[in-house]
């Protein structure tokens, strides 16, 4: 169900609406993120809620050797870093949904399914072998949509990964 009008963005808007950066979610309007130092503590808080999604995400690809057999076997690839490839892809994306999703919630009365429906790209585990999913009818708007949102989040996955490289 939609609950936001045709009016979307500027009916949800909250009171303590911040400017920040302007992108188009799938609703085909522009929605604004506020900037990351409008959320106190936000990057302690975006850091740790990075840490735990990629852990949680690279346990379960680790546990899961059915959806990893038929990924491996969708792309006939070198299996030696397929495990850690997808944790990194799915974890990617969680991350910057949840940054989205906490940026978004800070500007606009939006619940979590508002922030599903306009970011359609908290993909989970599951969605790699269900060939309906929504990871697998992403279209390259969505992908770049969620791209923009990563880069505006301030989180670098990248040494996080490199840490828990090192942790297993």
């Amino acid at each position: 169900m939609n609950r936001l009008p045709p009016t979307g963005e500027l009916a949800a808007r909250r009171p303590d609406w911040t400017e920040g950066t302007w992108i188009a979610l799938s609703d085909g309007q522009e929605w604004n993120f506020p900037p990351t130092t409008a959320i106190p503590g936000y990057d302690q808080v975006a850091t740790a809620a990075a840490r735990v999604a990629l852990k949680s995400i690279m346990s379960l690809v680790a546990a899961s050797p059915n959806t990893v057999k038929h990924v491996q076997n969708a792309i006939a690839g070198d299996p030696a870093k397929l495990v850690e490839t997808i944790g990194h892809i799915l974890g990617v994306h969680q991350v910057a949904y949840w940054a989205g999703s906490t940026l978004l919630k800070r500007n606009y009365d939006l619940t979590d399914e508002d922030c599903d429906r306009l970011m359609p790209f908290n993909y989970q585990l599951a969605d790699l072998a269900d060939p309906e999913s929504k990871l697998h009818r992403a279209i390259p708007q969505t992908l770049a949509t969620c791209n923009r949102i990563a880069a505006l989040s301030g989180i670098n996955i990248g040494p996080l990964l490199q840490d828990m490289s090192r942790d297993n």
